[in-house]
């Protein structure tokens, strides 16, 4: 605490336990933050943070094949009437081998609700759903890219293993990218698959670009213009445009990518 600024730091404790057979387990729990700052009227409210990750060292390589959070609250009120508050988030990641070659990793995030208020609008976010999956990770790049940790990526081992990883590819899933605004829905799902490539060709405009391709599909509820209405002139614009098509009180849009090229609902 100093003059009329006020910072509490509650309590964080945490435990680990392993055997030397390279695998364990670590945990924490921390109460939360207070703060308090006169001079910009700025508040903060950080309630409840746990966390756990198992570890496994594979070929000299610490990895976490899954690990979790979870944050009850945090709220934040800032100036000019700003306030942003947030519930129920929690992540999950995950990290398994598919088989002596090639791994895949998985991250998943849930939020329950997110409200961001100002003196003359409001924005309530619930139902927050995003989980991604990476397959066909080339495993000895990844342990390769791991072992570099904290490397620049003009690091020669860097370039190395991330060329390891390019020259067999990989394919980004997005399972889930969804949220309710105000109420209505807007989501998104698809995949991204990157071909056989090279860090310099990936870095060299067209050519690495071919190396990409993939589908993603959006959806919209026709009401979310009503509902959030600094969106109301960009959706109509898209609409009008035909990047965006009505059917069955939905706004849906289906983006293709094709080495390189893309296309939004064919145009």
């Amino acid at each position: 605490k100093q003059g009329l600024d006020e910072f509490h730091f509650l309590p964080l404790t945490g435990d680990f336990h392993g055997d030397l057979e390279g695998t364990g387990h670590v945990a924490m729990t921390w109460q939360g933050m207070t703060v308090h700052e006169e001079q910009s009227k700025m508040d903060l409210v950080l309630a409840e943070m746990k966390g756990s990750a198992d570890l496994a060292e594979i070929s000299g390589v610490w990895l976490s094949p899954q690990s979790e959070m979870s944050l009850s609250a945090l709220t934040m009120q800032l100036p000019d009437g700003v306030k942003v508050s947030l519930q129920g988030m929690t992540t999950e990641t995950q990290l398994k081998g598919d088989n002596a070659q090639t791994l895949s990793s998985s991250y998943r995030m849930k939020l329950a609700k997110l409200n961001l208020e100002n003196e003359t609008d409001s924005l309530a976010v619930t139902d927050s759903n995003l989980e991604l999956h990476l397959n066909g990770l080339d495993l000895e790049g990844y342990q390769g890219l791991q072992a570099a940790g904290g490397k620049g990526v003009e690091d020669t081992a860097i370039q190395q293993a991330l060329d390891k990883m390019l020259a067999r590819g990989a394919t980004l899933e997005l399972a889930d990218l969804s949220a309710r605004f105000n109420g209505e829905v807007a989501a998104m799902k698809g995949e991204v698959k990157l071909a056989s490539t090279s860090l310099d060709k990936l870095f060299n405009g067209e050519e690495g670009m071919q190396a990409l391709s993939g589908q993603l599909h959006a959806s919209l509820s026709d009401k979310l213009g009503k509902v959030v209405p600094q969106l109301a002139p960009m959706l109509e614009q898209l609409t009008a445009m035909g990047y965006l098509k009505a059917d069955q009180q939905k706004l849906n849009a289906e983006l293709k990518l094709d080495k390189g090229v893309m296309t939004v609902n064919d145009l």
